[in-house]
């Protein structure tokens, strides 16, 4: 038996280095990842929104306030506008005051009734 214990041993500080790497190879990666969309020409020239006819879709029903389906301006069933279409795309313009669920309800019974797209027509937001 030994009458001096030894001393315990100081343990060495970790290195930060492979954590330094391991986020630098992260980073790396998400800047590649986030570059795969391909860039658009420089000298194309995108349509500005003021320039867009801001007349209803020859296609489109609208969707009022008291949740009825016109369309150009005549009150509609939605099976008669679906059966009329060929592509079977539901484009509805509903109105702002309107009811979300009433436009739920319409998107619900238009699947139902085989529409295979339901495309929403709004008002593009600026500044």
């Amino acid at each position: 038996m030994s009458l001096f214990r030894k001393a315990p041993q100081k343990r060495s500080a970790e290195s930060t280095i492979p954590l330094i790497n391991v986020v630098f190879l992260m980073l790396i990666f998400f800047l590649i990842a986030g570059t795969v969309a391909p860039a658009i020409k420089q000298d194309l020239r995108l349509v500005s929104l003021d320039q867009i006819d801001p007349s209803q879709p020859p296609d489109a029903l609208t969707l009022d306030a008291q949740g009825e389906l016109n369309y150009q301006g005549q009150s509609v069933s939605l099976a008669d506008h679906l059966e009329a279409l060929d592509g079977k795309v539901l484009r509805v313009m509903p109105d702002r005051a309107g009811s979300a669920k009433r436009l739920v309800e319409i998107s619900a019974e238009a699947q139902e009734l085989g529409a295979k797209r339901i495309v929403l027509i709004a008002q593009r937001g600026g500044p």
